[in-house]
């Protein structure tokens, strides 16, 4: 005949309190990771509500532009002073560098 022997666990107080110490673990880091996320979140929309102020105000600038290019013509310019050049001249950033005069006898 054979004894069978039977393991009885003594421990139960510690494998609660180690059951509890990893519930409690699990619950401050959920708290953080939900504190971390909301605060993306947050950061995220203000960073979007900024961009869509720059993009306003970069469109704005964009009209006015073109606003001020459509104004800007001969007799203006010459009205603030700008005159025609008589020797005209023009230089190529490349290497050969090209330099051309153009003569401007056609009035």
């Amino acid at each position: 005949m054979r004894k069978t022997k039977a393991l009885i666990l003594n421990n139960r107080k510690a494998v609660f309190l180690a059951l509890m110490s990893v519930i409690a673990l699990s619950v401050v880091v959920y708290i953080f990771s939900i504190n971390f996320t909301v605060r993306n979140i947050a950061s995220r929309q203000k960073i979007e509500r900024d961009l869509s102020y720059l993009n306003m105000r970069i469109n704005e600038m964009e009209f006015q532009y073109i606003k001020g290019k459509n104004e800007i013509t001969l007799e203006k310019a010459i009205e603030l002073g700008f005159v025609k050049t008589q020797n005209t001249k023009f230089v190529s950033r490349t290497r050969a560098v090209a330099i051309a005069e153009v003569s401007s006898n056609t009035r």
